[in-house]
């Protein structure tokens, strides 16, 4: 079986073997059904939904209050109709740093 190389040759210039060796194909819908779900989640709850601003700075700020609500007021159905931060914080043992007081304050505030 011959391999085939992607250095530059006489028959093979150098801007097409660069080309060739840093080529990416992504794996069709099919093969990652989950980040197709989610994608397509985001594009009809939110970005077909949002009117902001276009700049980085303002969709940042609105890609933030989006990403909390997905995650801590938004059931999802495969969940159970939980949150996600429900479900992990059923499903997972709390960490020593989740057990300290100050931790319990950072989360409630940062739920607001």
């Amino acid at each position: 079986m011959a391999v085939r190389s992607s250095k530059p040759s006489a028959n093979r210039p150098a801007a097409t073997a660069a080309s060739a060796s840093s080529c990416f194909h992504p794996d069709p819908p099919k093969l990652n059904p989950h980040v197709e779900r989610a994608r397509r989640t985001h594009r009809e709850e939110f970005y077909a939904i949002t009117s902001a601003e276009t700049t980085a700075a303002a969709m940042n700020t609105v890609l933030r209050d989006w990403e909390n609500a997905y995650n801590h007021l938004r059931p999802h159905q495969p969940l159970d109709y939980q949150t996600p931060a429900e479900f992990v914080s059923i499903t997972t043992p709390p960490t020593s740093i989740e057990r300290s007081p100050l931790f319990r304050i950072y989360r409630t505030s940062a739920r607001v």
